[in-house]
């Protein structure tokens, strides 16, 4: 006996009839193998959710309840190179404000949010290395994002 809730699922196939156009084609009941059935059947344990999947679930709901504190502890115990979990952390910092953990955090960014949030944080904190670290990423860094051309722009400035 198993624990898993069974799913039934239902497969049918169709084909066009002869005398339907491509245009405007006219479906009737397929065939599987050469028997006349037009359908198959089967019953499957429906899979558990990955753990990711419900922490990130767990997650979302203290960032929508206002416990973006506790998202982002929860989600720094997470694969921090896991996308998902980096979008969330983006979502929480700027609810939270903190761009201190956002330069810690996306010091070599993957997406224009995190590479502006990282600016954002070197700028605000005068950390003139990690400036300067995240200007030569910015040369190899294919973005067409405006904010994130300003803020390296600002950036150079500041070093000159």
């Amino acid at each position: 006996m198993t624990n898993h809730p069974i799913l039934a699922i239902t497969l049918h196939t169709r084909e066009k009839t002869d005398t339907s156009t491509f245009d405007n084609p006219i479906w009737k009941a397929g065939r599987i193998d050469s028997n006349l059935v037009s359908y198959y059947r089967i019953n499957i344990e429906k899979p558990e959710q990955a753990e990711l999947e419900i922490s990130l679930l767990e997650i979302e709901r203290k960032m929508k309840s206002g416990l973006t504190d506790e998202a982002i502890r929860d989600l720094l115990t997470l694969d921090l190179e896991d996308p998902f979990v980096r979008k969330f952390l983006v979502e929480c910092i700027i609810q939270e404000g903190n761009l201190t953990l956002a330069l810690e955090i996306f010091s070599k960014p993957n997406t224009d949010q995190e590479f502006i949030l990282a600016l954002q944080s070197a700028i605000q904190n005068g950390d003139k290395s990690a400036m300067q670290n995240l200007l030569v990423q910015a040369a190899a860094f294919n973005s067409t994002d405006a904010t994130l051309g300003v803020l390296v722009r600002k950036v150079r400035a500041i070093l000159q």
